[in-house]
């Protein structure tokens, strides 16, 4: 990834590789049966990781993908984007410093998407990814309503 941002790099072993070849990945799976799945992309999987981890820690079963690449997932098989995305997992989460309309495609009516669908604004990015709810605290927000929902 190329970015003027000082992210720190994750370690990619030759599964991930392959994921990363194909569209999407998961990054960080769960022990078991998902119980929500977070997708992100760009320097947003950091924090992403980072509310994945928190959830983690609480109890709940959540499931991290990385999707660089939507157009490359989309036209992998129905196994493999199953494998990744399980279609009876309705909880779910997508996060990028984007727009959000696109990710309601992967997430559902019901989801949530930590978007932004209006120009940012000129300034030091943590203050401006603090702003626009771009912080781990509103991705494990977003995590929890969106399991709230579906014990609803």
């Amino acid at each position: 990834m190329i970015t003027r941002q000082g992210l720190p790099q994750l370690q990619r072993d030759a599964k991930a590789l392959e994921g990363i070849r194909r569209g999407g990945y998961v990054l960080l799976d769960c022990s078991a049966t998902p119980e929500c799945l977070v997708i992100a992309t760009g320097s947003e999987v950091h924090l992403a990781l980072e509310a994945v981890r928190s959830a983690q820690a609480e109890g709940a079963r959540v499931r991290l993908v990385s999707m660089p690449c939507t157009s490359l997932f989309d036209a992998q098989d129905a196994a493999y984007r199953d494998a990744v995305l399980p279609s009876t997992v309705r909880s779910r989460v997508a996060v990028e410093a984007g727009t959000t309309g696109l990710w309601y495609r992967y997430v559902g009516l019901s989801g949530r998407v930590v978007g932004i669908d209006h120009y940012g604004e000129s300034g030091k990015a943590p203050e401006l990814f603090k702003k626009f709810g771009f912080t781990a605290d509103n991705v494990l927000k977003a995590i929890r309503e969106s399991m709230a929902l579906e014990r609803q």
